[in-house]
Order: C-alpha cells, then structure tokens, then sequence
C-alpha cells in the first residue's frame, strides 16, 4: 500500500512536468513573431546639378562614390547626399535635399569655398 502511494505521488509529479512541458512546447511553437520595422539602409553618393532649383531633386544626375571634377568656384556643381531611391537603377537614383544640405550649398557658393559635401565650378 505504501508503496502504491509512493508511485501515486510520482506519476503526479511526472503528470504535472509533462504538463507544463506540453504547454510551454505549445506557446513556443504558435508564438508569432513581432514584426520588425525595416531598418532604412542610407548610401550616400554624389549627384551632378544639372541647373534649376537646387531644392528639386529632378535637377541632379547620379554620379557615384567620388566627386565629379569641377573647375572653378563661383556655381553648384555637384552635391554629395543621402540617396532616397538607393534600390533604382543609377539614372533613377535621386538625392535627399535636407535644409542642412541647402544652407551648406548657400555657405559654399556664397564663400566660393568648397565643402566636404559641395563641389562648386565656373
């Protein structure tokens, strides 16, 4: 008898772990995955300035990773800056203007001294 107790008690134990077990494989198994928000992947490039408002990013053609050359100091030639459309084909890829990018064209030209991000020609 005592020991029909003793093998009681250890199929409860068995029963409840095995419970617990099951549920935890269960949660584990139909646990949905939180969705991630898509990290924007930012490439930066140059951008030649075709003419026009220089705040319309139709006004600038791709050039890639290294400034064009450009002779002179007294208009906006190129521009380095975020690419918004980094997945299109190169003659579709547009800069990102920012405010910041703007007034450091206006400094540039205005100063006729070029910076890390603006090339300036005659």
């Amino acid at each position: 008898m005592h020991m029909a107790r003793i093998f009681n008690a250890r199929l409860l134990v068995v029963a409840f772990f095995g419970t617990i077990l099951a549920l935890f494989l269960y949660l584990s198994l139909n646990a949905k995955e939180k969705p991630t928000a898509e990290k924007k992947v930012r490439v930066t490039a140059w951008f030649s300035f075709n003419g026009g408002d220089m705040d319309d990013p139709t006004n600038y053609s791709y050039v890639g990773s290294s400034a064009p050359n450009c002779p002179g100091q007294n208009n906006l030639c190129a521009v380095q800056a975020d690419v918004s459309n980094p997945s299109a084909p190169d003659n579709q890829k547009q800069p990102e203007i920012t405010s910041t990018l703007l007034d450091e064209i206006d400094e540039a030209i205005q100063s006729k001294q070029e910076t890390s991000h603006v090339s300036l020609r005659e």
